[in-house]
């Protein structure tokens, strides 16, 4: 279960007439893309009924055509993301846009209740409600970095800023409450580079040493204490997940071998090694470790599975072309989809039941999509507009209910195309 769109996230299936709906790509490099620009967040209470939230129509949730959270099937391929350029699925939210700088980034983290985002654009920290649908603005420090939550507490990191006004060159590890107040600095002069909330105040982070070389920690916030897990030139922050009790990241080896460690922290023992993933990804959920491996022969990866409980890896979709980028909560599994023989750098998103076995498709069009994750009913990315040939660098942050869109049932389960309810 990721966290991030680095966090942490698309129109009718039946209204896209030019969006095929087969078997394509799934590829894309996780989070940090860049961006900066106009902001497009409503949260005033206009009257207007075109459904936006702020009086123009960038984020719409009723029936009109920019964007469909409802059950109309237009195909008129309107000039704001309508299906002759890009078709967002149902049940998705436009939250964000932003526009390559380049440079700046965006990341986000989220729960059950939140979706959180820091734009580098104007250093506001935005708190979207997937419960009322409301975004506010909870926060504006400068420089903040890779925002996480825990519990009902926010982390972020930040530079430390100097009397005379300068900063320092690390970052160090901030907390508040989750309307944003309340703020405390939880770490000092440790140079912090990345964290993730493992459980409540709990985080696991990256931080750059001299000489390239990076380490690992398990930091505990509230305790102010911390403890290495890891000492290499190479740790990525996107081969790396954490659930429940348990952190799994990757230690890059001779000839760039990416080798899989697992770390429990209710027994504090030594990482241990379960195994070599192909590609600097990985997602952890119900004691169970989804990663991706080169096809013993032809093209493509295809995702596997690590089981904590029995140490055994099993395959889990097997299939031609490159399946990559997994990551999974419930019954959910969320993927990216590349067809190795047709297609090159776009991908499609597509879901996989890990009970039933049903797979469909997310997202209809080939695209880039990068920052992917869900959590329970809710699934988040980020779509790149410019390399979708949609005329600008603009980037959109989406969040969408797949219940609400007809992907799965009330019990969690991926409901199949074409049935009904199934996003028909």
């Amino acid at each position: 279960m990721r966290i991030v769109i680095s966090v942490l996230s698309i129109m009718l299936f039946s209204g896209c007439s030019s969006c095929s709906s087969g078997r394509a790509q799934k590829d894309g490099s996780p989070g940090n893309d860049s961006g900066t620009g106009d902001v497009h967040i409503g949260s005033d209470a206009d009257s207007d009924t075109d459904g936006d939230i702020d009086g123009d129509s960038d984020v719409d949730v009723d029936t009109d055509t920019d964007v469909d959270t409802d059950s109309d099937s237009d195909t008129d391929g309107d000039s704001d993301g309508g299906c002759t350029r890009w078709c967002p699925p149902k049940g998705c939210v436009r939250l964000y846009d932003f526009y390559v700088n380049p440079g700046p980034t965006i990341q986000s983290s989220w729960n059950e209740n939140y979706a959180l985002w820091i734009s580098k654009n104007d250093w506001n920290m935005y708190r979207y409600d997937v419960k009322n649908g409301n975004t506010t603005t909870i926060q504006n420090r400068f420089m903040m970095e890779s925002v996480s939550i825990g519990g009902d507490t926010i982390f972020w990191q930040e530079p430390t800023i100097f009397p005379d006004g300068g900063a320092a060159s690390g970052l160090e590890v901030f907390a508040s409450d989750a309307n944003g107040k309340n703020i405390r600095q939880v770490t000092h002069n440790d140079w912090s580079e990345w964290c993730y909330t493992l459980k409540d105040d709990v985080l696991y982070c990256w931080y750059e040493k001299s000489g390239a070389q990076t380490e690992l920690r398990i930091l505990y916030a509230n305790a102010g204490t911390d403890k290495t897990l890891s000492q290499k030139i190479n740790l990525s922050n996107t081969c790396a997940d954490g659930d429940g009790n348990y952190i799994v990241f990757c230690e890059e080896g001779t000839g760039g071998v990416l080798e899989m460690k697992l770390y429990d922290e209710a027994d504090g023992g030594t990482p241990k090694s379960i195994g070599v993933t192909d590609n600097v990804w990985v997602a952890l959920d119900n004691e169970k470790v989804y990663y991706s491996k080169l096809k013993t022969s032809g093209d493509g990866m295809d995702i596997w599975v690590y089981d904590i409980k029995t140490g055994t890896n099993q395959a889990v979709i097997n299939a031609a072309g490159k399946q990559w980028y997994a990551d999974v909560d419930g019954y959910v599994m969320m993927y990216k989809y590349r067809d190795t023989v047709s297609e090159t750098n776009p991908s499609r998103i597509f879901l996989y039941d890990l009970d039933t076995k049903v797979e469909r498709v997310f997202t209809p069009k080939i695209a880039n999509y990068s920052s992917q994750g869900v959590h329970g009913k809710y699934l988040s990315f980020i779509h790149d507009g410019y390399n979708d040939q949609v005329g600008s660098n603009e980037y959109y942050v989406y969040v969408c209910d797949l219940e609400a869109g007809g992907f799965v049932d009330s019990t969690g389960h991926v409901i199949p195309e074409g049935t009904a309810d199934g996003g028909k």
